[in-house]
């Protein structure tokens, strides 16, 4: 949007002093050759023999209101509007012929107001044409997935990883058809790239299409899984990770991964949060605090700021447990929407019946691994786990969207009938943010 206000500045500069004397030209006689331009008088004369035509023109628009009496109206058949000459002299110095003759060759040259355009005008109108073919990003796509790539010490805690990695970055990336498109603005929010193989698909994918990435170091992404890609161009604040000051495993260091990029001008921080979760039985304080170290970060920020909160929660406004001893959603999930909010950010909100883990339609979350098997199978119903929270700056288009559910088939039996399974055990939720309509330079906002 700025580069396009600096192209109109550069109009208005170099056509500024061409452009109000060329008005004025047109003006007067834009309605006839150089030669009846030149004779002003003559043509008033003439029109005083066509009284008929003269009615004619004086019920269409006027640009000045002639009076009753015979003032010599010259008649416009371009724009079917008259001039009244007369009142115009009085106010205006009729050009001379030489300089009236000359003034129409010129308009019929190119460049900018007609006249021959200089090599600074030419490299603008080129620039000008550049512009019209740049993709519009008046609006911003943003897609948070827990990819469910998680394998240790070779064993699969989510059924067939390997054979999920490659349809996972068809159905993102394709072209035309992936729910990612390098010509749309977008950030993506991914969670549970834990296998290493995935990762390295998931960097050379991103690398090779130029996209921005974070972390590409393995080591950096091995405890917690979680990794942030995007068609923006980078902000100026270096991306960090924030750790959790207590997680589960040891082998397992999950946060806040935050990054700074850039849209429309503007610096937008993108924070990738995957938390610990609550047990039927209680909810886990680690789950809680987790909330609210986000809490404490958004809090020590600008409020000001544009900010996108997005990731795996493990927690929702539909969740609901096994033989639960209290409502989660009270519990855990109320208190960080009010929070949030007060912090002047919105919830990107799903209809209760969609869904991002789903026990009755993925096999992947009905029939776990062994490990996930070992300690009793997982405790969620069907829910939504994962969200979206924006700063209130943006304003949302449509709705939330729920992506990357759909069927798939893998060339291994993944726990599926005709091996056809899921993407991830999670399915993925997309939203798309603009920011408010500006208003156009001189308009007026009712209040």
């Amino acid at each position: 949007m700025r580069e396009k206000g600096a192209l109109l500045q550069r109009v208005l500069n170099l056509g500024q002093c061409k452009a109000m004397s060329l008005i004025l030209l047109v003006f007067l006689f834009g309605c006839g050759n150089s030669k009846e331009a030149a004779q002003p008088v003559a043509r008033v004369s003439e029109r005083q023999k066509a009284s008929a035509e003269q009615d004619q023109c004086s019920k269409k628009t006027q640009l000045i209101q002639a009076p009753a009496k015979d003032t010599g109206t010259t008649q416009c058949p371009d724009f079917k509007e008259s001039l009244d000459i007369e009142n115009l002299q009085k106010t205006t110095t009729i050009v001379a012929e030489d300089e009236v003759t000359q003034g129409h060759q010129e308009l019929d040259q190119p460049g900018l107001g007609g006249l021959e355009p200089t090599g600074a005008e030419k490299q603008l109108q080129e620039e000008l044409e550049a512009e019209k073919e740049k993709p519009q990003e008046e609006s911003l796509k943003i897609v948070t997935y827990n990819t469910g790539l998680l394998k240790k010490l070779g064993q699969n805690f989510v059924p067939c990883v390997d054979e999920r990695i490659e349809p996972q970055l068809q159905a993102l990336f394709a072209e035309d058809v992936g729910v990612v498109q390098g010509k749309d603005p977008f950030v993506l929010v991914l969670q549970e790239v834990w296998a290493k193989e995935a990762f390295y698909r998931y960097l050379t994918e991103a690398t090779d299409r130029d996209y921005f990435v974070y972390p590409k170091s393995y080591s950096e992404i091995k405890t917690n899984g979680q990794m942030i890609i995007s068609n923006l161009v980078e902000g100026e604040q270096e991306p960090q990770m924030h750790f959790f000051a207590e997680d589960g495993p040891a082998d397992t260091q999950r946060g806040l991964r935050v990054s700074h990029l850039k849209w429309q001008g503007s610096d937008i921080e993108i924070i990738n949060i995957h938390t610990s979760y609550s047990t039927a039985k209680k909810f886990k304080q680690r789950h809680s605090d987790q909330f609210q170290e986000l809490i404490e970060y958004v809090a020590s920020g600008d409020k000001e700021s544009l900010r996108i909160v997005a990731g795996d929660f493990n927690a929702g406004h539909n969740l609901e447990l096994s033989q639960q001893s209290y409502d989660p959603i009270d519990v855990i999930w109320s208190p960080i929407v009010d929070s949030l909010g007060l912090l002047g950010m919105k919830w990107a909100e799903t209809a209760p019946d969609e869904l991002t883990w789903d026990t009755f339609n993925n096999p992947l979350v009905s029939q776990p691994a062994w490990p996930i098997k070992v300690i009793g199978g997982w405790e969620e119903h069907n829910s939504t786990l994962d969200h979206i929270f924006f700063s209130d700056s943006f304003q949302i288009v449509g709705e939330a969207d729920i992506v990357l559910d759909q069927p798939v088939e893998l060339a291994k039996n993944c726990r599926g009938k005709s091996g056809s399974a899921r993407l991830s055990d999670h399915y993925g939720v997309a939203v798309t943010l603009k920011f408010p309509a500006q208003v156009p330079f001189g308009s007026t906002v009712a209040n």
